[in-house]
């Protein structure tokens, strides 16, 4: 499609810009000619004689070799750019159509990797339904039926509000209220409300507030959910009996939140594509169900806030997610 969209651009520019030289050329010419005979005429007028007749043809003979090396350069010029002009267009046309066809790609494969993971819930449900309906049974297993298809709808509807944020996002449609934040509240509220499964789980929680009031300027809900999708993924990705540290530090302009987590850590190679859309570096590791749309998410709530937000090996064994946002 988009080669086909190229090669029709390209033989569009090369005419209109080919139709443009030639008629600058045509009218360049006839614009030249016209000056000499107005020349030619206005110096006959001014000596009528014999010797001026003369000098008029020297004038003559004079124009007519300067038109035909004007002519003779337009012909070459423009033989020359029958060539040139059709390859500049292409390569024009490239780069014009390279970041549509970037985004045209993204957009199919996240259309497909939405309707793979729509599909899977969908299709759990509608088997756990079928085998249900398929025979009398006891009250005990209709409710263990419908309290799987719940966890399923639920997953379901989580996966659609994380689709609706990013499309959002990508349309320019969030709207969203900043306000003065501060980033230690902020984060001590997501802590806390995470020590249930840490606890459950057997992990250690170290938080380092900075001895200072932290201002920054966000939406609180989006800023919350930012750091929840942090904290989910290391409580996801780290073994029992590990640690997750969490710290504020502050510099001139910017305030940096660490995320560490003692867990499996992240492959080298995947590290680079962490933060896309449905990205899983290995679903088997991770011991709650994901669709790998919270780190996207949370690179688009950092990017909205002027921010930005990178990951690296901790030291020993695990990763640190690092969000940089700027201060209010």
């Amino acid at each position: 499609m988009f080669d086909e969209a190229r090669i029709r651009l390209t033989l569009l520019y090369s005419a209109v810009f080919l139709a443009c030289f030639w008629a600058f050329s045509f009218g360049l010419y006839e614009y030249t000619e016209q000056s000499f005979e107005i020349e030619i005429g206005e110096k006959m007028m001014q000596r009528p004689s014999l010797e001026g007749a003369n000098l008029g043809e020297i004038v003559v003979d004079i124009n007519e070799t300067a038109l035909d090396r004007l002519y003779f350069i337009l012909v070459v010029l423009n033989s020359l750019f029958l060539f040139i002009i059709p390859a500049i267009s292409w390569v024009l046309t490239g780069r014009a159509l390279e970041p549509v066809r970037k985004a045209h790609e993204m957009q199919r494969q996240f259309v497909s990797d939405a309707a793979h993971e729509l599909r899977t819930p969908l299709t759990i449900v509608q088997g756990e339904l079928e085998i249900a309906l398929r025979n009398v049974r006891s009250p005990e297993e209709y409710r263990a039926v419908l309290a799987s298809s719940q966890q399923e709808i639920e997953r379901l509807s989580a996966l659609a509000e994380s689709l609706l944020f990013l499309a959002r996002h990508d349309d320019g449609q969030d709207r969203l209220v900043f306000e003065n934040i501060d980033l230690t509240d902020l984060v001590s509220t997501v802590l806390a409300a995470h020590r249930k499964p840490i606890f459950e789980k057997g992990l250690g929680l170290v938080f380092n507030p900075p001895d200072e009031s932290v201002t920054v300027r966000g939406d609180p809900p989006m800023l919350s959910r930012l750091f929840r999708n942090l904290v989910d993924n290391a409580i996801k990705y780290t073994p029992p009996g590990g640690r997750i540290d969490a710290s504020i530090t502050l510099r001139e302009k910017t305030a940096v939140v660490d995320i560490t987590d003692t867990g499996i850590g992240i492959a080298p190679e995947f590290r680079e594509r962490i933060f896309t859309r449905f990205a899983r570096a290995d679903a088997s590791r991770g011991e709650t169900k994901g669709y790998g749309l919270g780190l996207a998410i949370s690179r688009a709530s950092a990017v909205r806030h002027g921010g930005a937000i990178t990951v690296a090996p901790a030291p020993g064994q695990g990763s640190t997610f690092t969000v940089i946002l700027p201060r209010g």
